[in-house]
């Protein structure tokens, strides 16, 4: 029995011979519904591995408290400059930048057009004008630091969008509570923000957004 998953043995393109029957569907493997699945168990084990790290565990002392355990996993990404979190249990995924496809009369309004994600269209909206963050110049992808802009798909309380972020770090977890912190420096639709390891030695200040308030109000503009 062959170990290797199906794009490393068919190629995400289906370029290899034999070709892998589900490509005439999806044609990319990042549609289907295998490959979001692996990528998704990836995230949460990088989580597992991160709330460890953070817990001294290894070894003979891999007992963690269990209040972490229980504390929500974040989306940690960049918009705009600015760090931010939102529930992981909202993320639908995460997925390479793809075409916009512009509405018509959107001038004024955060949102962008429509993008398609694992073969369905949806809105793509800018979370920065959504949340009322100054507009910053674009920052390039930097595949020597692993930077990349992504795609997030989010699905929640009956909304479907997307937006793009940056760069995505992967599913973090927030101390509990949240350190005190004067809400004049934090975006709007914030709850608080921590200190988070982005890179190795390189710790940035993230903020944690409401979710049901952030849903809400992109929900006034879907309406």
């Amino acid at each position: 029995m062959n170990a290797l998953p199906c794009w490393r043995r068919h190629g995400v393109w289906g370029r290899e011979h034999p070709r892998c029957a589900r490509l005439e569907e999806v044609i990319h493997c990042r549609n289907c519904h295998e490959y979001i699945g692996q990528g998704r168990a990836l995230l949460e084990r990088l989580a597992q591995q991160r709330l460890m790290e953070e817990s001294g565990g290894g070894g003979e002392h891999e007992s963690l408290p269990e209040e972490p355990l229980r504390t929500p996993g974040l989306l940690v990404f960049r918009v705009n400059g600015n760090w931010l979190a939102l529930p992981a249990e909202a993320i639908h995924q995460v997925a390479p930048r793809s075409p916009l496809r512009p509405l018509p009369h959107q001038h004024h309004s955060p949102i962008r057009g429509l993008v398609n994600v694992a073969g369905r269209l949806w809105v793509c909206l800018s979370l920065s004008d959504t949340l009322g963050i100054p507009r910053l110049p674009r920052q390039g992808d930097d595949p020597s630091r692993g930077i990349f802009e992504r795609l997030v798909a989010v699905e929640a309380e009956g909304l479907r969008f997307a937006f793009r972020a940056g760069e995505v770090r992967g599913i973090y977890r927030a101390p509990q509570p949240l350190p005190i912190t004067d809400s004049g420096d934090l975006p709007p639709l914030a709850l608080g923000a921590w200190e988070v390891e982005v890179r190795r030695g390189e710790h940035v200040r993230c903020a944690l957004l409401d979710g049901p308030a952030v849903w809400q109000r992109i929900r006034e503009y879907l309406a």
